[in-house]
């Protein structure tokens, strides 16, 4: 019986399959983009569009 390359695990020791770890660095580098995205717009935020709107006093 033939086994797909995909099925096989990564070492024998770890029970993941090729496939498992390809959809887990799918899924985190979505979040890893979606945290640098919210980083860079809470960071706008903080810095040009609160005092631009008198939220508050930038130093």
């Amino acid at each position: 019986m033939a086994t797909s390359w995909l099925s096989l695990t990564i070492l024998p020791w770890v029970p993941i399959t090729k496939t498992q770890s390809e959809q887990f660095m799918q899924w985190t580098t979505k979040g890893a983009w979606f945290g640098i995205s919210f980083l860079v717009i809470f960071w706008l935020t903080i810095r040009l569009v609160g005092p631009a709107l008198g939220w508050w006093t930038v130093d």
